[in-house]
């Protein structure tokens, strides 16, 4: 009969194998987070007259209370905060809690994609906007890869788009979209733009 953690132990010392676990985060209690989101919104973005409390910060507050392990999908209309949430809100929130998290832009990944290897921790902004890249010659779609990555290495992704989840399946496909599931948690953003 072979001994499982004993195997494991073996590959563990020759750094062959790598444990998939969760690690979940808090960034307080529901109602603090939903201070939180307010206070960094305010202090962050001065081109707002009244802040306005959407029912999607609810879940994004809900979210941060207890991430469960998992990363963010932000998806939907336009206008609605997406883009200051994963900008603003989650680098201030990590570095709070004295955790590293790196932030692109969708249409900046293709000039990143060594640096990507290091990231622990990611927000990519308008995903569904980046390029083909071309890496030795081989076409690589990087948000897939990102996606094979971060559900690989423990890390969490947070993104966002405008896609919705049917045109999200048909640009990145099935194993993409799997992943998503697995590795996020998905809020959709829905109503008139704030902008």
């Amino acid at each position: 009969m072979i001994n499982i953690e004993s195997e494991i132990a073996k590959l563990k010392q020759s750094g062959t194998f790598k444990e998939r676990t969760l690690q979940p985060l808090s960034f307080g209690t529901y109602d603090e987070c939903k201070s939180l989101i307010k206070d960094i919104f305010i202090a962050v973005d001065k081109t707002i007259n009244k802040f306005q409390f959407l029912p999607e910060y609810d879940k994004v507050a809900k979210y941060l209370s207890n991430t469960e392990g998992k990363g963010l999908h932000l998806h939907g209309d336009c206008g609605r905060g997406k883009t200051l949430i994963l900008t603003y809100v989650m680098p201030i929130l990590f570095k709070s809690i004295n955790k590293h998290i790196s932030s692109f832009n969708s249409l900046e990944l293709h000039k990143n994609i060594e640096s990507l290897e290091s990231c622990k921790n990611i927000t990519v902004e308008d995903v569904g906007l980046e390029t083909i890249s071309k890496t030795y010659g081989n076409e690589l779609d990087i948000f897939s890869y990102l996606c094979e990555k971060y559900e690989n290495n423990n890390g969490l992704l947070l993104f966002s788009t405008n896609l919705n989840l049917k045109a999200i399946h048909l640009r990145y496909g099935d194993r993409t979209i799997d992943r998503i599931s697995k590795l996020c948690y998905s809020i959709e953003f829905k109503g008139k733009s704030l902008r």
